[in-house]
This record gives structure tokens, sequence and C-alpha cells, in this order.
């Protein structure tokens, strides 16, 4: 099972921007060089802003950290942590090379989360792409973070199956309604040794801000007009079963994809 670390910062009010952006581009770079030697366990990253629903920059920034399970996480800390302490120079080029040195420490959270029924998710980005460059565009995507607990009185059963409803009803009905969505990951978070927090997340992928607009005005005027071409939606929504205190909606787009790296092809070839 994939282990994922969900990192935001903010950067130092003194740090020149330019040097900043410069040492993100030098990090990826120095990861995927050093992939095979230093990284093995690491699967993706991916490098995001946070905005507002209109696509405003909020001034945080987001690394979606990817690794092949929860004991390839903790392989790789360990390393690390016991390279730096013997001070043995197998990973002393990675300071230089890392950003950390440009966050405000008072504005970085980690936080951790396994993925949860992978079979049901869906993502349609090659067929997305695929449209767009025959249309000559390259829309930048639209993501959704949300997350929330249970409500204590839900029937967990209950729950867990209209998430597995929810999926399927979306794929059944996407190009009748949900054609702006690119893809949809379903999470849990978990602390650092893989125990669950009880928050659970979604990764919703819109394939731009102006689809995400497209599809919330569309919904948002059926609901109003009552004219039942949505209504089936809120019966197949598990949102019936979220604690509406601890429900959270982040939104992000994402940064510099020309350097992401993503190996999940080749790990489930090697059975990872």
């Amino acid at each position: 099972m994939r282990f994922l670390e969900y990192e935001t910062w903010r950067v130092k009010k003194d740090c020149p921007m330019d040097a900043y952006e410069n040492m993100i581009e030098t990090w990826f770079r120095y990861v995927v060089e050093k992939k095979k030697e230093l990284f093995e366990e690491w699967v993706s990253a991916k490098y995001y802003t946070r905005c507002d629903h209109e696509g405003n920059p909020i001034g945080v920034f987001v690394m979606l950290f990817e690794y092949e399970s929860l004991e390839g996480h903790h392989a790789y800390k360990s390393r690390k942590l016991h390279s730096y302490e013997v001070n043995d120079g197998v990973y002393a080029q990675y300071a230089a090379n890392d950003p950390y040195q440009f966050f405000d420490l008072e504005h970085v959270e980690i936080l951790c989360m396994q993925p949860l029924k992978t079979d049901f998710w869906f993502d349609y980005t090659e067929e997305k792409r695929a449209i767009e460059k025959a249309n000559g565009v390259e829309l930048r995507r639209f993501l959704e973070y949300e997350t929330w607990r249970v409500a204590p009185d839900a029937v967990w059963e209950d729950y867990e199956k209209m998430i597995e409803t929810w999926f399927t009803y979306v794929v059944e009905q996407k190009k009748a309604l949900f054609d702006e969505w690119v893809s949809a990951r379903y999470y849990q978070q978990c602390d650092k040794e893989g125990n669950p927090t009880g928050v659970y997340v979604m990764l919703f992928e819109y394939d731009s801000l102006e689809g995400h607009h497209a599809y919330k005005s569309r919904k948002l005027h059926s609901y109003a007009l009552n004219d039942g071409v949505y209504a089936t939606y809120a019966s197949n929504d598990p949102y019936q079963f979220f604690d509406l205190d601890h429900v959270h909606i982040d939104c992000m787009q994402p940064l510099r994809t020309d350097l992401w790296f993503d190996y999940s092809k080749e790990k489930e070839a090697e059975g990872k």
C-alpha cells in the first residue's frame, strides 16, 4: 500500500522568489538524478500552489510525496537520518539541494495519508490530454483537497458502501454530468506509523479552473431550477454521512509539472 506525505509551507518573507524557484527546480533534478542511489522508495512527487476558489494564490505551497509503502517511507527516513548522524556524507549533497532552507518553519505542516478503495478510483488524464492535444491546448488542472470526519451516528458499513456507490455513479454518469472531472482519489489520513486519525480525504481533479466553475455552476443551477438533472447525485453522495463540523476544502493548482516525476508504472511492473 502506498504511503503519502502532504507537505505545505510558506516561503520566508525575506527570501528572493527567483532563488526559491531555482532551488525547487534544482531539487527535482537532483532527486531524479539520484533516484536509484538515494531515493529508491519514492514513487512520485508533485508540486502545487494553494489558491482560493477563483485560482488566486494564497502564498502556501504543497508537495505531494508518494512512497511505495509505509515500510519504504520508514526505510528512507531511517537511512537518511543515520547518514546525517554518522556524517558519512551520503546525503550531504541533499541538504545543499533542499528548498527547505527557504521555508518559513513556522508554517510547515506534514500530513500523512494512505490510499483507500483504489479499485474504485478513476483517472481520465490520458484521455483528456489526448483531446487537448488534438485541439492544440494544454489546460492547467484545478484540484480540491477535501477532508472530513464521519458523523458519530453514521453506520460505518453504510458509509463505506456509499463511498463505493458514489464512485460507481460518477463513472457511469461521467459524460452526462461530470465531464470536467479528470480524476478522484480517496485516502485516509494517518500518523507516521500508519495509524488512522479518523480523517478522510478526497482529491478531486478538474480539467481546469474554468471547468471546475462550469461544473459547480451547472449543478447549482440544476438544483435551483429543480430540473432533476442532478437529483440522483444527492442520493448517491456520501456527504450525508459526514460530520459537517469537520469538513474542509483546500484548492490547488499545479506548478512546474515539467519537473514532476512519477514511477508508478515502473513500480507496478516490479511488483512494488
